[in-house]
């Protein structure tokens, strides 16, 4: 596959990728990980 020839279609692939990431996040945010709740690590907010 000739990546050089086709770079912009990658680059607006990745774009596209990197743009659903950061909407979802934002739509959604993140669940806290097992460390930092309470049943089973750290929980940062005592």
């Amino acid at each position: 596959m000739n990546v050089i020839r086709y770079k912009y279609v990658f680059l607006w692939f990745s774009a596209v990728l990197i743009l659903a990431g950061v909407a979802s996040v934002a739509l959604w945010g993140l669940k806290l990980g097992i460390d930092f709740t309470k049943k089973f690590g750290f929980y940062w907010s005592h």
